[in-house]
């Protein structure tokens, strides 16, 4: 076989060529890893300064933390104080109530004591005039010392020390007590104590001495408000668990709005001074602290009514 020299040429290029190609493959290669080495490097940076830059944070955050809670300290240290600091402000208010009521209590029963004496003694020409005096000291001697028991109690309320004895007790004798404590007052006013009581009412659970006050407050104030030739309606029912018991007068309205605040002792009622009184808080304090209910109704028709339960037996 002959070979030709144009043969001869193209097959010294081919071992060439494919050097060449080997080179070129070879350096793109080293480019290759150069950039993968640079980009390798940059990520390591990058994450060095992420790193860094995460434990910067975690300290600012660390310090925020401890701040906060120092700044938390100082303000529940500064709570805590001025809760005591009112703690303290209640007590001794409630320690200079006690203190005021018991130094009134010996000069009131003096003067209880010293009224009784000369109503019961014998009337002479120069006493008869006399008679309406002693009944007026004797009055304001009784009242002032329900004003001073109501004080009391006030002061117990507010300690946190009401105390209650509290056992099954027949609620018609204690009404029935209670009406008798304010005949007299009913009497010197001229108004009526009715008395409506149905005939079987069920036991409550009660403290009897409180539950008189309550009711004596009441129509103490039911008393003062009705008119000269008024009456108060005292009645009572049995309820599904409890009782209800009802003081009525007929006094004039009590406006809708102010109704809720009678029983509340900062308040004054704008539909007659001195309807809000302490003795109305301090009946719904004890009421409220046998598990009882007090709440009152008015209108024109009907007067003014207030009402407080007692948990049945």
């Amino acid at each position: 076989m002959v070979t030709t020299g144009h043969e001869l040429e193209n097959d010294a290029a081919t071992p060439l060529e494919g050097t060449n190609a080997a080179l070129a493959l070879h350096a793109e290669l080293d480019r290759l890893e150069h950039l993968v080495a640079a980009e390798r490097s940059r990520a390591d940076r990058a994450t060095a300064e992420l790193a860094r830059h995460c434990a910067q944070v975690e300290v600012h955050a660390k310090k925020l933390e401890e701040e906060a809670l120092t700044r938390a300290s100082a303000e529940s240290g500064r709570v805590r104080a001025a809760a005591e600091a009112a703690r303290a402000a209640t007590r001794e208010r409630v320690d200079l109530m006690l203190a005021v009521t018991h130094d009134l209590r010996s000069p009131l029963s003096s003067i209880l004591l010293s009224a009784d004496i000369m109503r019961r003694a014998q009337p002479t020409a120069d006493r008869r005039v006399d008679r309406k005096q002693i009944e007026m000291i004797a009055k304001a001697g009784e009242r002032m010392r329900r004003l001073i028991d109501d004080l009391l109690t006030a002061a117990a309320i507010d300690g946190g020390e009401l105390l209650l004895q509290v056992r099954p007790a027949e609620v018609a004798p204690l009404i029935e007590a209670s009406v008798a404590t304010m005949q007299p007052m009913a009497q010197a006013r001229r108004m009526p104590l009715e008395l409506d009581l149905p005939a079987g009412l069920p036991a409550i659970l009660a403290d009897g001495a409180r539950f008189q006050q309550v009711l004596v407050n009441f129509l103490t104030n039911a008393l003062e408000f009705s008119p000269e030739d008024g009456s108060v309606h005292i009645g009572a029912s049995a309820q599904d668990r409890e009782v209800l018991v009802v003081v009525r007068d007929e006094g004039s309205e009590v406006p809708v709005e102010t109704l809720p605040h009678l029983f509340d002792r900062r308040a004054a009622a704008s539909a007659k001074p001195g309807r809000t009184s302490l003795a109305l808080f301090v009946a719904r304090s004890i009421v409220e602290a046998h598990g009882g209910r007090s709440w009152a109704t008015s209108s024109p028709d009907a007067g003014t009514s207030l009402h407080f339960t007692m948990p049945r037996a």
